[in-house]
């Protein structure tokens, strides 16, 4: 048996092949060997080889069918295969927790096929029981603040929800758990908490590198929130510019209707500048050596280089209006900026 046990160690590593040659030495002198077979299909899991996973665990069931792991895999690995495979993942897991019904893990496995089978009541139920009998677990508190976070308890800007708080739960029991960190900081951008949010998505990056493509996308979407705050924050600025600065013409040459009076510039730098200093804190929470990651993963999102876009220019004719206290220039803005935002809002691009 020591190669099995070599071959477990390998599979935590995930050195996946090198274990799969291990149970496969195995299996070659002891084919009906079902904790070989078992960890082949735990394996062929972590190797994102579902269908593989579905065999051998039902291979694995065939020789010892109340073999409880087995069981387990069998039922992640039907979760991967289609509508048909998910109802009979369903049964495996329900069977699992009906043969030990004591045990957390059985509760946990069907949690989570309850919950990509979007019976969130009942996978709340479960979560909850396998939370009773396990505490001291943090990937039981983990599945049920995903579960939380998909009923949409997940708190407003003030006061984070209970989705948050079993998150952090799991991260008190095990603080280097990169999806904790992610998905709690998921919470905060369904929450609209985007500074914290950027924060905990880059953290998770840094903590597993696996998570770079889904920390990507979530980068790109709390910005293009962020964004969304400057742009209609933009619109508020160019349109008090806008007021305060207009001027009847008159004999006077210097009261030209066409420029901005000295009040409506001031108005306007301020609230730019108040805005400068506002984004350039916001921004502080992106590491510097994180900074081209974060810029990438914006112009790579489509929804977000167009906001990108957008702002830029409406920032650029505000600029230039209040500098050189050119009207026309933030009264171009103000449509463009107020017209483009009720588009990308329609569009759910923002």
């Amino acid at each position: 048996m020591a190669d099995i046990e070599r071959a477990k160690v390998l599979i935590e590593l995930r050195r996946l092949d090198e274990a799969r040659a291990q149970l496969a030495a195995v299996l070659a002198v002891q084919p009906d060997n079902a904790e070989a077979t078992t960890y082949l299909a735990q394996a062929a899991y972590l190797d994102r080889n579902f269908a593989e996973a579905a065999v051998q665990s039902a291979a694995a069931l065939r020789i010892q069918p109340r073999n409880q792991f087995a069981m387990r895999i069998h039922a992640l690995a039907l979760l991967n295969l289609g509508p048909d495979a998910r109802r009979q993942a369903q049964e495996v897991a329900r069977r699992a927790v009906a043969l030990a019904p004591e045990f957390a893990e059985n509760h946990r496995i069907l949690a989570i096929v309850l919950r990509e089978r979007n019976n969130l009541p009942e996978a709340l139920a479960v979560i909850d029981r396998a939370v009773q009998l396990d505490p001291d677990e943090a990937d039981i508190h983990l599945v049920r603040g995903s579960i939380l976070r998909r009923l949409g308890r997940c708190g407003d800007r003030l006061r984070p929800g209970p989705a948050a708080e079993a998150y952090r739960t799991a991260l008190r029991l095990e603080p280097e758990n990169a999806h904790a960190v992610h998905d709690l900081a998921v919470v905060d951008l369904n929450g609209r908490r985007l500074r914290s949010a950027l924060r905990g998505i880059l953290t998770a990056a840094t903590m597993d590198p696996r998570l770079v493509p889904l920390v990507r996308t979530n980068t790109a979407t709390v910005l293009r929130l962020a964004m969304r705050r400057v742009h209609w924050a933009l619109v508020i600025i160019a349109w008090l510019t806008v007021v305060i600065g207009f001027q009847q013409a008159g004999d006077d040459p210097a009261r030209d209707s066409s420029y901005l009076n000295t009040p409506g510039r001031i108005a306007g730098a301020i609230g730019l500048g108040g805005l400068a200093v506002l984004s350039a804190w916001w921004v502080r929470v992106v590491p510097r050596r994180r900074l081209r990651f974060v810029l990438a993963a914006s112009w790579s999102n489509p929804a977000t280089a167009l906001r990108m876009v957008v702002l830029a220019v409406g920032l650029l004719l505000c600029l230039v209006g209040v500098a050189a206290g050119i009207r026309a220039s933030v009264e171009l803005a103000l449509p463009l900026l107020l017209v483009s935002g009720v588009i990308l809002r329609l569009r759910r691009v923002s």
